[in-house]
């Protein structure tokens, strides 16, 4: 087939967030995108309940001022300070959002443990059996048992049960906080090492207090995939949604594109946002066994707006508790109703078997996170399933892509890094 029958020079597998900021930065090249769904937006396509849009989890844009231009043009997006915080050990820190050691005597062994640990090693996912192996290498023995135990209530399971190579994925779990700033700063300045692996608070760092991040005007994250297809429509940007890929062809100077009711698609050159091992077996390759998934239960609870307090979100790390995070996203999110009520939300992961929801519970944790005032009542509540949410235990085996077929970044969860990734690839093309 000549290049003048192709359907797009370019096209842009998956409709997420980076397939959204892939076609941005190839704008004046006119890509297409083909994705599965209905809608454009990926995980950013939430659900409706009553009048609330409702996310699929916490989410905040970051990144560097070209991309918050991009947030911002493309996605609607406004500035906010974000106000946050994490729960360990029966304790609210309002100042970060990481793990935490608050026991006095096990801050004590822990700095003595990694005075101790040889900063030199490298470490390789293929040295260790699972995940709590890696978190003892990297923090030593009392702290790496302490994340080893926290880490159950991301996955649903116990440490044993997770791949070392899982720890890559899991960058909530990359540093601790031992205690304070003054403790932890000391540390980190005591070797680059440490420095990697210790964290404090961005004041004590003199930066801003608040981590300053983008988020839609209205409609939650819906609301910026709402104004992503309008922008990338006003630009010509072709859309095929409902196309779900059951192959790719290498076929002379181009490949084509089938689609799973036959329907084919032409293009020169690909850039895939979709999972590595899908890629794969689109492209011909045998994958080995098929990946575990943590799932997620979404609690929304409607309350009065004076009953919610200022915290944007909360990590939870006690595993006495249900909630992994909460989070007031309907006042951040600018939605009421005509009552005045707004909603708040709880995010419960598991694994393999389903969680019992307790609403009394989940209120007094997120009065605990400050969330939610100490009187509050709920009013109305609702429960969204997210089945199939991350992949894990899953090693991916390395392939070599066609020539003209680009992959973004496949084992992160990291917008940075996979934004990073696309502004390399465009630089290929």
């Amino acid at each position: 087939m000549s290049a003048k029958k192709l359907d797009s020079e370019i096209t842009i597998l998956g409709g997420g967030l980076v397939s959204i900021y892939a076609s941005y930065k190839l704008i004046d090249r006119s890509p297409s995108v083909v994705f599965g769904e209905q809608n454009l937006g990926g995980i950013l396509t939430g659900q409706k309940w009553k009048n609330f849009y409702i996310d699929n989890g916490c989410h905040f844009f970051d990144g560097n001022d070209e991309q918050f231009n991009f947030f911002e043009t493309v996605g609607g997006t406004q500035r906010h300070n974000i106000i946050y915080g994490s729960f360990n050990q029966g304790v609210l820190s309002e100042d970060i959002a990481t793990p935490e050691i608050q026991d006095k005597e096990m801050i004590r062994k822990i700095i003595k443990e990694l005075q101790s640990l040889d900063y030199n090693q490298q470490y390789k996912s293929l040295d260790y059996q699972n995940i709590g192996e890696v978190f003892i290498k990297k923090f030593g023995k009392t702290c790496g048992e302490h994340l080893s135990n926290i880490q159950a209530k991301f996955t649903g399971r116990n440490y044993k049960s997770v791949i070392a190579d899982e720890f890559d994925k899991f960058s909530v779990f990359h540093r601790v906080r031992l205690g304070d700033d003054v403790t932890s700063n000391k540390l980190k300045q005591s070797n680059a090492y440490l420095d990697n692996i210790i964290c404090s608070s961005l004041e004590s760092r003199g930066l801003n207090k608040y981590q300053v991040s983008m988020y839609p005007k209205k409609n939650g994250t819906t609301g910026f995939t709402f104004s992503a297809k309008k922008f990338l429509d006003k630009n010509k940007i072709s859309l095929i949604n409902n196309f779900i890929i059951s192959k790719i062809k290498k076929m002379g100077d181009h490949f084509e594109i089938i689609s799973t009711d036959g329907d084919r698609f032409h293009t020169q050159k690909i850039i895939s946002t979709l999972p590595y091992a899908l890629l794969s077996k689109l492209l011909g390759h045998q994958t080995n066994g098929i990946p575990e998934f943590i799932n997620y239960k979404i609690i929304v609870l409607e309350i009065d707006k004076k009953q919610v307090l200022e915290n944007y979100y909360v990590q939870d790390f006690d595993p006495h508790h249900s909630t992994y995070r909460s989070s007031n996203f309907g006042s951040y999110s600018n939605q009421f109703s005509e009552h005045d009520t707004t909603i708040v939300m709880a995010e419960i992961p598991f694994s393999f078997n389903e969680v019992s929801i307790d609403l009394n519970k989940i209120r007094q944790e997120l009065i605990r996170h400050k969330i939610l005032a100490e009187n509050v009542k709920i009013l109305d509540h609702h429960v969204i399933d997210k089945k199939n949410v991350i992949p894990i235990n899953y090693v991916h085996e390395e392939i070599v892509l066609p020539k003209n077929i680009f992959s973004v970044e496949k084992n992160s969860f990291s917008m940075k890094s996979k934004f990073a990734d696309v502004e390399k690839i465009i630089k290929k093309i």
